[in-house]
């Protein structure tokens, strides 16, 4: 059975931590110092952990970017991490388009079918947007 386990990001000191306890109106954070505060939804971004690691053991949620090799174009590409509420799955979308694939701004794939090519986290969109402005997408 998988962790269901969550993280946040602190939208006004943007910052990325950890979720401790959650209920439906606030989030509980337990941070380093070992003390509770009180974070209410519309303060944070909430990103939800895969159950997948990277190839270096880190965990994949939703909002990573990760690097990977994609055999059938024989690229390395770079990718966004979400999950797909029409098909209930957790999938990636290219930031970028190979070559080979049409100009749709919707192309995704399904995330589990790149963890054995050893995709590797190289950040998320809220604490490095520019791996994602810098392609003109987000």
């Amino acid at each position: 059975m998988r962790e269901i386990k969550f993280r946040a990001w602190d939208k006004d000191r943007e910052f990325m931590f950890n979720v401790g306890k959650m209920d439906f109106e606030r989030i509980y954070v337990t941070r380093n110092g070992g003390y509770d505060l009180v974070y209410y939804f519309t303060q944070i971004e909430l990103m939800q952990y895969t159950g997948l690691k990277d190839k270096n053991g880190k965990e994949i949620y939703e909002g990573d970017i990760l690097r990977l090799y994609i055999p059938a174009d024989d690229k390395i590409a770079e990718v966004k991490v979400f999950w797909n509420e029409l098909h209930l799955k957790w999938n990636v979308k290219y930031i970028e388009l190979p070559a080979i694939i049409d100009s749709r701004e919707s192309y995704t794939l399904p995330l589990c079918a790149f963890i054995h090519k050893k995709a590797e986290i190289i950040g998320n969109i809220y604490e490095n947007p520019n791996l994602i402005k810098q392609r003109g997408t987000r």
